[in-house]
């Protein structure tokens, strides 16, 4: 008698909880620190037979910021492997400047080099990490933007755009460290820049050598989209118990301020949305598609309005199971029975989890 009760109960919401694969992996976004990731440059250039070296000037060094963007996959290290994905943005400060020094002496310098709003992103294959985060890949360095500006002694100033280069795969090497919920990633980078002035013929090469370190600090849970007062007076809402680490393997979900004694059940999404009055019900479902549903665990709210469920992150009920990776963010959202005044259903708010590894 009591599982055809919580058939019924479940019916109204089954039609919209339809299961299906969950989205394709987000990469984790690394800030660079840009203290740490100092770097020098030197470059060469050539006009016909003519050939010499560039003259930084005021200085061969800089530093970057902003962000590059990684993909993590847990394993017994506790992870296992990586990759350095498009996405992120480094930006090189301040503008690198250098003069084309004349090879004959007491001459006037051919010309002086500007590069302005040099921007890169990081990209390599899959590579393992080992038990102590040591690393080994090729790494290519893609210019996002940027402008090679020149002015010969004498002439006119041309400027080339530099947006699209690609520079040659390098073997690097480098460490990733997890402490709490930070990730910290450190890797000795060499990169270079080929470049032909249009105006004046020169051509050139940039090599650029330094520090790639930055860090990925996973947020802790937030709550979004309050929902109206159940029976009991107030809001249902949902927190979390244990860790939001994949390693730790320790989550459990505890939906408070429930009507005593109703059914109710969890569902998840690695997506928002927006459904008001689900079948009928009071409430808004605030999770996009596909679904996951804990139907299996389909419980009693205690008498202090609580009920929780222990959730095994290896296998989200999605249609197959799916397990959560890192850089992922999860939404957590509890559906219950009421009668208020009359029979109906409602929800809580949402939890939003981002894990890490």
């Amino acid at each position: 008698m009591q599982n055809q009760l919580l058939t019924r109960a479940l019916l109204p919401v089954a039609g919209l909880l339809l299961a299906a694969q969950a989205s394709a992996q987000d990469p984790m976004v690394v800030t660079i620190d840009a203290a740490a990731s100092q770097w020098q440059w030197n470059g060469t250039w050539q006009l016909g037979l003519l050939s010499g070296t560039l003259v930084p000037n005021p200085s061969n060094t800089f530093e970057l910021s902003g962000d590059f963007h990684v993909l993590i996959t847990p394993g017994a290290n506790p992870i296992s492997t990586g990759q350095m994905v498009a996405g992120g943005t480094a930006l090189v400060q301040p503008d690198l400047s250098a003069t084309v020094p004349n090879p004959i002496p007491l001459l006037p310098d051919l010309a002086v080099a500007d590069l302005t709003n040099l921007t890169f992103e990081f990209t390599s294959p899959p590579f393992a990490i080992a038990a102590n985060g040591d690393f080994s890949t090729d790494v290519t360095m893609n210019v996002l933007s940027g402008n090679l500006i020149v002015t010969p002694s004498g002439g006119t100033t041309t400027i080339t755009n530099l947006t699209g280069i690609m520079g040659a795969p390098v073997a690097v090497t480098g460490n990733v460290l997890q402490t709490a919920l930070n990730i910290h990633i450190d890797s000795p980078q060499t990169g270079a820049i080929n470049f032909t002035d249009p105006g004046t013929g020169v051509t050139g090469d940039v090599f650029l050598v330094g520090n790639l370190v930055g860090d990925h600090d996973c947020p802790g849970p937030t709550n979004t989209c309050a929902n109206p007062a159940n029976s009991s007076g107030m809001g249902g809402t949902v927190s979390m118990l244990g860790s939001t680490r994949i390693q730790d393997q320790d989550l459990t979900l505890v939906a408070s301020n429930l009507p005593p004694g109703e059914f109710a059940f969890f569902v998840a999404s690695p997506s928002q949305g927006f459904v008001p009055f689900p079948a009928g019900g009071q409430g808004n479902l605030c999770l996009g598609t596909p679904f996951a549903r804990y139907q299996t665990l389909v419980g009693a709210i205690s008498p202090a309005g609580e009920y929780q469920i222990d959730v095994d992150i290896t296998a989200i009920p999605m249609t197959p199971p799916v397990a959560v990776m890192p850089g992922e963010q999860w939404y957590f959202q509890c559906w219950h029975r009421d009668s208020n005044p009359t029979p109906t259903s409602n929800l809580s708010d949402v939890l939003v989890v981002t894990f890490c590894p």
